[in-house]
């Protein structure tokens, strides 16, 4: 079986020019569905362009969502919507349990979310668009009644309350995995899992360098990384167990080693490029490509000092881990 694999997409961003390119790519490659690990749009558009991308492809697409699925909206609500128009052509991996790919390859997925557990949550001064743009990190600790007007750094400004969401968030991903990857396991040799954020330290690196404790609290989730080498050790025997937007692979000795990286921008494929890859007994490679106008957040080197927390109109975009 042949799929293409994709991520960060952001057809939100994209103009109309751009969006057919990929469409017409993936379709040219010959592949029997579409694998795709978040930042695919934004919540006021996210379910009429996965409906295009169903409608327009005429093939399977399995998906998870990223941070910027949820930007202006809630996260309860965009994963609502997003499960309403499910069907088999359209699977939300997050809901739809295990996807047999062959006889001995099956899959499963959850968006995940960064749960400020790894590195200095606390003493960073780093915000991103999330803090600002999404419901449950926006209203982080604020009373039940408050109001609609709230100032939007109150989230930021309570990191405490921010970091338990945060830290909730990430638990329900692991939960939620858990079982979808026993099953999994019990049914076929192989599992690839697709999630948005890097569940290890080691696959959160930009321009080839490990993130700092500043960044490394938003761009990991140490509860699904936790699930993967749980698994791993329990099915020490199983080839490659996870893979994503940043790929990891169990070396068989109940052993995971992460394989990519949250900022890296030298392996990702210029716009307008897209290639196959095919999933046999040996496991799947990854593909990443943005299409043709697709928004790309700024990025700093690593070595760079965390930006101050910017409290004036404009919080910085989502910025290096």
């Amino acid at each position: 079986m042949r799929v293409a694999w994709a991520t960060d997409i952001h057809l939100d961003a994209a103009m109309q020019a751009g969006t057919a390119r990929f469409i017409d790519q993936v379709r040219s490659l010959d592949v029997e569905a579409l694998l795709l690990t978040g930042d695919i749009s934004s919540a006021r558009r996210l379910v009429d362009d996965l409906r295009d991308l169903r409608e327009r492809l005429a093939m399977p697409v399995h998906y998870v969502l990223g941070n910027h699925d949820f930007y202006g909206g809630s996260i309860k609500g965009v994963r609502e919507s997003v499960a309403a128009i499910g069907d088999d052509d359209l699977r939300y991996l997050s809901t739809a349990g295990v996807v047999p790919l062959t006889d001995s390859v099956s899959l499963v997925g959850h968006d995940g979310w960064a749960d400020a557990r790894i590195g200095s949550f606390m003493t960073s001064q780093v915000i991103l668009n999330d803090d600002v743009t999404i419901r449950e990190l926006m209203r982080a600790g604020a009373p039940e009644d408050a109001s609609e007007e709230l100032d939007r750094l109150w989230g930021w400004e309570h990191k405490d309350e921010l970091a338990r969401v945060l830290g909730e968030l990430g638990d329900e991903a692991a939960a939620t995995l858990r079982p979808q990857l026993e099953a999994a396991l019990s049914r076929t040799r192989q599992v690839v899992v697709l999630t948005h954020v890097p569940p290890f330290k080691g696959a959160c690196w930009h321009r080839g360098v490990i993130s700092g404790d500043d960044w490394l609290p938003r761009f990991t989730c140490q509860a699904v990384g936790d699930v993967l080498l749980e698994a791993a050790r329990e099915h020490p025997r199983r080839g490659r167990v996870p893979a994503g937007r940043q790929p990891a692979r169990a070396d068989g000795r109940g052993r995971v080693h992460a394989t990519g990286g949250a900022g890296d921008r030298a392996r990702r494929l210029r716009p307008g490029q897209a290639r196959p890859c095919r999933v046999t007994r040996a496991a799947v490679s990854r593909t990443r490509r943005p299409p043709d106008g697709a928004r790309r957040d700024r990025r700093a080197p690593p070595s760079a000092g965390p930006r101050a927390g910017r409290r004036a109109n404009r919080p910085h975009r989502d910025a290096p881990p």
